[in-house]
């Protein structure tokens, strides 16, 4: 065999290698993972999608959120569940369940 047919090989057996290890991924693992937050819903502000809102934790943190649903301002805590935005200001509420 001459270098040439072997860099040849090496090259095809390199591009098959790097094309099937993309194929293996799961692509879950691209998916942001879903949080739990418990506090009060304040400030509810409807949108044309839904409402923006203000929770605030039990730490004290405020944290704005969007809801493709109905808000509903109560004294009661309320358990929040969703992702952030890749710039993690806004929490993306999937559920929102009274505690």
């Amino acid at each position: 065999m001459d270098k040439y047919t072997l860099l040849t090989i090496s090259i095809i057996f390199l591009i098959i290698l790097l094309m099937t290890e993309d194929l293996t991924k799961d692509p879950s693992e691209n998916l942001a993972e879903e949080d739990e937050h418990l506090g009060l819903i304040s400030n509810a502000e409807k949108t044309d999608k839904g409402f923006l809102f203000d929770l605030t934790n039990i730490e004290g943190e405020t944290i704005r959120c969007f809801f493709n649903g109905t808000v509903e301002e109560t004294d009661r805590l309320q358990i929040l569940t969703g992702t952030f935005s890749k710039d993690h200001k806004i929490f993306f509420v999937n559920d929102i369940h009274e505690y």
